[in-house]
């Protein structure tokens, strides 16, 4: 995938994507939660020329420079509200591929959640299960107004670290710490409110419409997380070593989202130490979660309440728990 960009002949290089650019993995493929079975590769190019264009635009350009080696598989155009995608799966090995386009939040994402894998081991066996476990059954498919795999591994996060086993990486500690500040593509629409959202995505220039009118503007956020492993152990880590088994922990985490977590009351959120915080107003989603770094973003926003979704979720939650009891 990064050489059909870096090999491409110059009369098949579209003019809008000159300049300078990055190609990187995301997701699973960079973050440690990689399996062979069930697992996307995420691939975000970076056009730093053109940070703010319209990414339905670029990415359409994306398709003519990859369509070599597309013939070795399918590709199609995703157009999808949040992250225009375009998915390659290769006919030979099965592999699906999901190309994005200025999509830099996606690897700040992986390096945290990466990080968080090389702290303690029991945050990735935890994390593999629980994904390929809520993919078998049926609660993975945020298009389809289910959690995304992002989603649940916040929620894991959230609850390890009420638990003292993960710490709050995006804790400063140290006078050191400084901000990172990192700034981001948003659709102007997203910043309006939700009236506005609405007129937009049912207007001429909106989603209803034509996606390749949209109008993107840059935003600024914090990315910082310690990410150096011998500063988390001196400065992070709590005094009091929580020990308990994989087994012990997950079965206390389907007993939480179950009977203990208050979705009127409460907020997921990595950013805090206990992993949650109140609720300041009623979104009447079953499970908010704040993004680590976009301040616009829920990424439990696909779920709600009393849909049959939902309920499909916490059944499966409550069969899972039985498991455990029997």
């Amino acid at each position: 995938m990064k050489d059909a960009f870096f090999n491409a002949a110059k009369k098949d290089y579209p003019q809008l994507l000159d300049g300078e650019i990055t190609v990187s993995g995301t997701g699973s493929a960079m973050n440690g939660l990689w399996t062979s079975s069930g697992s996307d590769i995420d691939v975000v190019v970076v056009f730093h020329n053109r940070m703010a264009h319209n990414q339905h635009q670029l990415i359409r350009q994306c398709g003519k420079i990859i369509k070599g080696i597309s013939k070795q598989g399918t590709l199609c155009y995703v157009p999808a509200i949040k992250v225009p995608l375009l998915k390659y799966e290769d006919s030979k090995t099965g592999i699906d591929v999901d190309l994005s386009v200025n999509n830099i939040l996606a690897m700040y994402n992986s390096d945290l959640i990466y990080t968080h894998c090389q702290i303690d081991q029991r945050f990735h066996i935890m994390s593999t299960f629980l994904k390929h476990w809520a993919k078998q059954v049926g609660i993975i498919g945020a298009p389809n107004g289910y959690l995304s795999s992002y989603a649940l591994i916040m929620m894991l996060i959230a609850f390890l670290q009420s638990k003292s086993v993960l710490p709050c990486l995006q804790e400063r500690k140290l006078r050191s710490q400084t901000p990172r500040t990192v700034y981001y593509p948003v659709p102007i629409e997203e910043l309006e409110s939700k009236k506005r959202r609405r007129a937009y995505y049912s207007g001429a220039t909106g989603f209803g419409g034509n996606p390749e009118s949209k109008v993107y503007c840059m935003i600024e956020t914090d990315a910082f997380f310690e990410s150096n492993l011998q500063v988390i152990n001196d400065n992070y880590m709590t005094k009091v070593t929580n020990t308990s088994p994989v087994g012990q922990l997950l079965y206390e985490f389907f007993v939480f989202y179950l009977y203990e977590f208050e979705p009127t009351r409460q907020i997921i959120s990595i950013k805090e130490p206990t992993g949650f915080t109140r609720k300041c107003q009623s979104d009447k989603l079953p499970f908010s979660i704040v993004d680590p770094f976009d301040v616009h973003k829920n990424p439990g926003r696909t779920v709600k309440a009393s849909s049959t979704q939902h309920k499909q979720i916490m059944m499966q939650f409550k069969a899972a728990l039985d498991r455990f009891v029997k």
